[in-house]
């Protein structure tokens, strides 16, 4: 469980930043978007740091 959760968190991590650099490249308006995968990283990052803290 703890390390489908790590992976998982690694996982939307990568595909957050990928999708945030592609909004800031593509300079659509769309802050929809944008704070959606905003709050998906900061989302996994919580779910790697739990993961990785209960040894």
């Amino acid at each position: 469980m703890k390390a489908i959760l790590k992976y998982t968190g690694l996982v939307v991590l990568l595909l957050g930043s990928v999708l945030l650099f592609a909004e800031t490249n593509m300079h659509r308006e769309d802050n929809l978007v944008l704070a959606i995968c905003f709050f998906l990283v900061v989302l996994s990052l919580f779910a790697y740091v739990f993961g990785n803290r209960r040894t």
